[in-house]
């Protein structure tokens, strides 16, 4: 059994439409990597008597298509414009989690002392005033709660004398 299949030759020369194209782009891309402005005036300028029917609004709109689609695909992708700054970004945090508790300690002591700035200076309006009086005999309770105040001999032995001898 023998199959008859269609072969499709490709035309190895382009049409002379396809190569003012291929032309046309060829500018673009020589633009893009010299990464020179678009130059849309002068490319019409150079195909605008072509022979094969381009007119210059086609000629533009090949042109820039091209210019912005080859400078879209230079553009680097975000990991690549992260890469330079990767390592110092890497420094930085292996830094921070190594120091992670000397800066809550620092961060701490720097809200609980702006905090106690802020009801220093406000403490005697008349906003505060219950809080502050309310800290203050806290204060006073914790500070003599403990407070230790020795017996005297003489006096335990004074009221013991006293009570003794009457009873006598």
């Amino acid at each position: 059994m023998l199959s008859a299949s269609a072969v499709y030759a490709q035309d190895p020369t382009p049409s002379p439409r396809d190569a003012l194209i291929n032309e046309i782009k060829a500018y673009a891309d020589r633009h893009v990597k010299n990464d020179s402005p678009m130059q849309t005036q002068l490319v019409v300028d150079l195909y605008r008597d072509n022979t094969v029917g381009l007119t210059p609004q086609e000629i533009a709109q090949i042109y820039e298509e091209e210019y912005t689609r080859l400078k879209e695909a230079q553009k680097p992708s975000l990991p690549e414009q992260l890469l330079p700054y990767g390592w110092g970004a890497a420094v930085i945090l292996f830094l921070l989690l190594i120091f992670r508790d000397v800066i809550k300690k620092w961060i701490t002591s720097l809200i609980e002392w702006m905090g106690s700035r802020v009801y220093d200076r406000l403490a005697g309006s008349r906003l505060l005033r219950g809080v502050a009086l309310r800290h203050y005999r806290q204060a006073l309770m914790d500070k003599y709660q403990k407070l230790h105040i020795p017996r005297s001999g003489l006096v335990g032995r004074w009221t013991c004398a006293r009570y003794t001898s009457h009873s006598r």
